[in-house]
């Protein structure tokens, strides 16, 4: 599939995958990024990668998720194949039950919005959640993020307290500022600039619904 982002920078990936069927993304968002971000022991456990180091594969340069094209092709083709094998090991479920393995049980992440959301919340939500992570849901109104406080200061501080930050920013240039200052991995929920959980996600569902990436020329716009 060659897919397009805002930027114009193309990815490929091509690998073929059998179609479970089921074409609801439910969790997927959490599921498929979430586990590349964290190194193998929580946070106070001692030893262990740096932050931001990955648990599944080879560990590109990364440990934010901010654009596509910021983003090692390799690394996005593991985000959809992890989300699609973590979606089928739970086969049907209840939505409340954890994942067998609990990947990242003992994680905090801080899930912040600065705009309102509703599928982005519940999906990073419930994915985490299902991988073993406790869940810190924030609004802009309830934190003094760019106002009062700066985005660097609060960036340090939530670094002391989480293993990662995922933002909903209401402006891009907010997104990269935290990014910058903080020492545990960042995730975009969408700026005004990109969405690149949900292209994700929509990649996601074309593997299901076909089975493979074909040749399909997609453009995701905000």
């Amino acid at each position: 599939l060659t897919m397009r982002a805002q930027s114009g920078t193309a990815v490929q990936a091509g690998t073929p995958m059998a179609v479970k069927g089921d074409d609801a993304l439910s969790s997927t968002w959490g599921q498929g990024i979430a586990p590349f971000f964290f190194s193998e022991n929580p946070r106070g456990s001692g030893g262990g990668k740096p932050p931001g180091a990955l648990i599944h594969g080879k560990a590109p340069e990364m440990n934010h998720f901010l654009d596509i094209h910021k983003t090692d092709a390799a690394a996005l083709r593991g985000m959809i194949d992890s989300a699609h094998a973590m979606k089928t090991a739970r086969n049907g479920r209840p939505k409340g039950t954890p994942d067998d393995d609990q990947p990242l049980a003992g994680r905090m992440v801080a899930l912040i919005f600065e705009k309102p959301s509703t599928r982005t919340r519940v999906s990073f939500d419930v994915g985490v959640r299902q991988m073993g992570v406790e869940t810190m849901v924030l609004s802009g109104k309830e934190m003094q993020l760019g106002h009062g406080e700066t985005i660097a200061d609060t960036a340090r501080v939530l670094s002391r307290y989480v293993d990662a930050i995922m933002l909903r920013a209401a402006r891009h240039s907010n997104l990269l500022d935290l990014a910058e200052h903080s020492t545990v991995p960042v995730i975009n929920g969408l700026s005004d600039r990109a969405h690149p959980s949900q292209i994700l996600g929509d990649l996601l569902t074309i593997l299901e619904r076909k089975g493979r990436f074909h040749t399909i020329d997609a453009e995701h716009k905000a």
